[in-house]
């Protein structure tokens, strides 16, 4: 379900942290979301994820929630106390032992703003990024 516009005729440049533990996967998001007018930073886990949004915060995070050092879910928590009003996108293909639905849903209670599962497509990604940015606008992020 479509949250809204987003492309690069109508957003400043957005600066967007993704954190995966996959190469192809942090490729392959770079390479949309700077279609989208995105400026990205990347991190192939949690710690240094968290390390590179102290270094210099993000206007968005996108996270895998299976990742290394500093899973996922705890990378939530920690960046949501960095950031309260961060918006937070969590993607999940699944994990060794959860499905991807059971590990989105932790995501969302761990604090996330949107969940999106693997694979998705560049429509999907955008819709998710859009919902993303404008509950971070949002006075009450509770009411989106």
């Amino acid at each position: 379900m479509p949250h809204g516009a987003f492309g690069k005729a109508d957003m400043d440049t957005v600066r967007v942290l993704v954190i995966d533990d996959d190469p192809f996967v942090l490729r392959m998001l770079s390479r949309m979301l700077s279609d989208f007018n995105c400026a990205i930073t990347t991190a192939s886990n949690g710690a240094d994820g968290i390390d590179r949004y102290r270094q210099s915060p993000a206007d968005l995070v996108v996270t895998d929630v299976a990742i290394p050092i500093s899973e996922g879910l705890e990378t939530i928590r920690r960046l949501r106390g960095l950031g309260p009003a961060l918006p937070i996108l969590a993607i999940s293909g699944g994990g060794w032992l959860v499905a991807g639905a059971e590990l989105l849903d932790l995501a969302s209670r761990a604090g996330a703003t949107e969940v999106l599962a693997k694979p998705f497509s560049v429509e999907q990604l955008r819709d998710a990024v859009s919902y993303c940015l404008l509950a971070a606008k949002a006075p009450d992020r509770t009411s989106v």
